[in-house]
């Protein structure tokens, strides 16, 4: 998923639709997306990207059209949602092939064997060799999320025309750089509360072979779905919650609906969040080139560095004051009945929209702090910069009007010298 302002989606919808040539049914309930609305919740369904076959051409069609896909993904359907009245997404709904369905479960399956490494290289005297030994637990881990991590970049550099707004600005070689929600099923989990918490807690080992390291307690558990907003995947930049669908081996149509609505109702939070983690980094990013010295030749980093993190700042400032918009509509109050599969010390489950809303709450009370503290201290820094400047300005014109006037004067001289060596001949004359 890929976050636009109101200014910013009409562009990306024009960008998708160059591709997929709108279709007269598609639904669109987002009035004037092209221009600011003061609501939210509508969607608009883009079209449908299907796999592109090797030799063979293909005519899009009003509603779907073929492309470059990674071999593991049958098809994608974009939507476009306005999650708050100052935030649009762009969403993916990425569907892979049994073939990869296939390969995750092999990978989870497979044995594996501990790896030697090598920690350090000393001589104290003689040389010494520093050497330690991994788990096959840790192999397994390692082996599934590289694979989950390489296929999530394959897919989004395959769909990279279609996504380029504030999470892809800074993308990395190899690195996902948009939030994901994955939706797979549990085969063989039971369904009711008690039963599912103790069944969790004995497959802890299970969960944390495929990311997930504390998986009872960040879980939280409707009917028969369960949600996990927390998951370990290496190298991961953004945001990657899980969504389990329990009682059946493989999804239905109802199915991969009701997941589609559910992840709808948790898109605007894993927006706000990825957001934030979003906002951090630049704030980082900015104290450690401020904390090298800011040096006079890494000045144009560091005006760049400012410049994002005043745009972000800014819609940082309208997110903050729609929170509270959101937690009032009806798709989030659908989160209340998530309840926690576990917690810690006895305490009282919490309910999902309660656990969203007060970490998107405190997470952006501690960014405004920091973001305006860091905007202050750039403020004040960039002001003495501007002031040396001005001084180094006034001395170089100080300087250009005395060289000025010392060529005047020589070229006074010189002249007032030429006239009189001439005068004399030319009284001869």
């Amino acid at each position: 998923m890929e976050l636009y302002t109101a200014d910013e989606i009409g562009l990306a919808v024009a960008r998708v639709e160059k591709v997929i040539p709108p279709h007269w049914g598609n639904r669109d309930d987002i009035s004037g997306i092209d221009s600011p609305s003061f609501r939210s919740g509508g969607f608009k369904s883009l079209g449908l990207l299907s796999q592109k076959r090797p030799g063979k051409k293909f005519r899009s069609t009003p509603g779907s059209a073929y492309w470059s896909l990674p071999p593991q993904v049958s098809s994608v359907h974009l939507l476009a949602h306005q999650i708050l009245p100052a935030a649009y997404l762009v969403t993916a709904d990425v569907r892979l092939t049994e073939a990869a369905e296939e390969r995750f479960r092999a990978l989870q399956a497979a044995e594996y064997l501990p790896q030697v490494t090598i920690s350090s290289v000393q001589r104290i005297p003689g040389w010494f060799l520093g050497t330690g030994l991994t788990s096959p637990h840790v192999e397994q881990r390692k082996a599934v999320s590289t694979w989950v991590n390489d296929l999530q970049f394959q897919t989004e550099a395959a769909l990279e025309p279609f996504f380029q707004g504030h999470f892809s600005r800074e993308r990395q070689s190899g690195i996902p750089s948009l939030p994901a929600i994955e939706v797979m099923t549990l085969e063989g989990a039971p369904t009711e509360g008690t039963e599912f918490a103790q069944w969790g807690d004995k497959a802890r080992m299970f969960f944390s072979s495929i990311g997930e390291e504390i998986f009872p307690y960040t879980a939280y558990k409707g009917d028969d779905t369960v949600v996990s907003i927390y998951s370990v995947i290496e190298e991961r930049r953004r945001t990657a919650w899980r969504v389990y669908l329990l009682g059946a081996p493989q999804a239905n149509f109802s199915d991969i609906a009701a997941a589609e609505e559910f992840c709808s109702a948790l898109q605007p939070w894993t927006t706000l969040l990825s957001f934030a983690e979003s906002l951090d980094g630049s704030l980082h990013r900015l104290q450690a080139l401020a904390a090298q010295g800011r040096r006079d030749w890494g000045l144009r980093r560091y005006f760049r560095l400012y410049a994002n993190l005043v745009d972000d700042y800014t819609l940082f400032s309208r997110l903050k004051g729609d929170v509270k918009q959101l937690m009032k509509c009806s798709e989030s109050m659908r989160l209340a009945a998530f309840t926690q599969v576990k917690t810690a010390g006895g305490r009282e489950p919490a309910k999902l929209s309660t656990a969203l809303g007060s970490s998107v709450k405190h997470y952006f009370k501690s960014l405004k702090t920091q973001a305006e503290a860091t905007m202050n201290s750039t403020k004040e820094y960039l002001g003495l910069r501007n002031m040396r400047l001005i001084y180094l300005l006034q001395l170089a014109v100080l300087v250009i009007s005395l060289c000025s006037a010392v060529f005047a004067y020589m070229a006074v001289r010189q002249a007032a010298r030429t006239g009189a060596s001439q005068t004399p001949a030319q009284v001869g004359r």
